[in-house]
């Protein structure tokens, strides 16, 4: 194997996009409260992210091994292309650096990477295979990094808005991709949402979740809270591109769609935290 495809390869395991997303939805929290970029602690904190984040795709896939041979067989471990044992010392040295770190930041800090490093661990291991609440922990944690966030800021209160939109958006997304994955996981066993109560009733659950955060997007506007920027492109940016993107997960029943489809709800994140950004007074 060449290099370049190895580190290729290193990045594709570790999910660099996701960790930058993370890191992302950490700084937007941050100036939310704080605007400045002169504060070592919001790059030490973005760093714990990236490493709680990264760990957490690393043991993921080390317990998905059979699952992804048929849902991802893309992915390096599937290949073989690392040493199981390399793979989990990176696991280690990751989780064991996020956690020196937000113990140097702050004792909150520290808990919040304690809690999120060992759900992550009991996630992987043998919570996910329990119908939606491997979904609600995913969320959770997709919420906790706003929190992460505002906490470093000094007024974590700031980062409750943020914190609810994050968890219904990766709610609803986590449910989409369990309809994704539904074939993989039928053949090793697992009790899937999509699984117990069918395709299409989950589907109307994923619907019913992202319904919900679209609700909630006008209330920070209403309340003044933020300003008619954040409303008008948390409007066209994310709830017109929620509508039509679960349009087509619902028309269109290839795989290749749906995984496309649930990889532009991943991305309009972004366009969310723009909205924040902006929006903000």
């Amino acid at each position: 194997m060449g290099k370049k495809n190895r580190i290729f390869d290193f990045i594709k395991l570790l999910r660099v996009n996701n960790c930058i997303i993370g890191g992302f939805g950490v700084l937007i929290s941050y100036l939310l409260v704080r605007f400045e970029f002169n504060n070592p602690h919001l790059y030490l904190g973005i760093l714990a992210v990236f490493f709680v984040m990264a760990g957490g795709n690393i043991i993921n896939d080390i317990f998905d091994l059979e699952t992804d041979r048929i849902n991802k067989p893309e992915r390096p471990l599937i290949n073989s292309r690392f040493n199981m044992k390399f793979v989990i010392f990176i696991y280690l040295l990751f989780s064991l650096l996020s956690i020196f770190i937000s113990f140097y930041l702050s004792f909150k800090l520290f808990l919040i990477v304690i809690f999120s490093t060992v759900t992550l661990f009991f996630y992987s291991y043998k919570l996910k295979r329990i119908p939606f609440l491997g979904n609600f922990i995913i969320s959770l944690l997709s919420g906790l990094l706003f929190i992460f966030g505002s906490e470093i800021a000094g007024d974590i209160s700031k980062g409750i808005f943020p914190a609810i939109f994050a968890f219904l958006l990766t709610l609803g997304r986590e449910i989409l991709k369990d309809i994704e994955d539904v074939d993989g996981d039928k053949f090793i066993g697992r009790r899937t949402l999509p699984i117990v109560l069918g395709e299409e009733n989950s589907l109307f659950c994923a619907i019913f979740v992202f319904f919900i955060l679209i609700i909630l997007t006008f209330i920070p506007y209403l309340l003044g809270i933020y300003n008619v920027k954040y409303m008008l492109i948390s409007f066209f940016g994310v709830d017109i591109v929620l509508m039509v993107l679960l349009l087509i997960f619902y028309i269109y029943d290839d795989i290749k769609t749906k995984r496309v489809v649930n990889t532009l709800i991943k991305y309009d994140m972004f366009v969310g935290l723009l909205a924040l950004f902006f929006g903000g007074k």
